[in-house]
Order: C-alpha cells, then structure tokens, then sequence
C-alpha cells in the first residue's frame, strides 16, 4: 500500500437515465476531471462483494469517536 500526502478533491455521485438508455447509471465525479460511470447494476454487485470481503469491511468500518 503506498502513502503520500493524497490530492483533496470534492466528489460528486448522482444517478444518470437518459430517454435513450436502457437502464439507470451511478456517476462519479471529481473537481479533477476523473469520473466513472456504472450501471446501477454493477454497483449492486460492488456493494455486495465489499460487505464480503472481509478486509475490506474492515478498512471502510467508521472510526471509533475519541472522547
């Protein structure tokens, strides 16, 4: 895994459905110029294969509150 100091950029996620598209798309995008689009679909199918992938779970669990 590597480090730095990362790049801050606002993200933006919102669904797409064209009268010409045959079903809905998620879209992701960033104040950078970098998006991805997928259909509702497959992002199913992501959020599904990250709640099973243990290491993973564990990675995106929220942090504990420090008091």
């Amino acid at each position: 895994m590597g480090f730095g100091p990362g790049l801050l950029a606002e993200v933006e996620i919102g669904l797409l459905r064209r009268t010409t598209d045959a079903e809905t798309w998620v879209i992701v995008e960033t104040g950078i110029g970098a998006s991805v689009s997928l259909p509702v679909s497959a992002v199913r199918e992501l959020a599904i294969g990250l709640q099973e992938e243990g290491e993973l779970v564990a990675l995106l669990a929220p942090e504990p509150e420090s008091h």
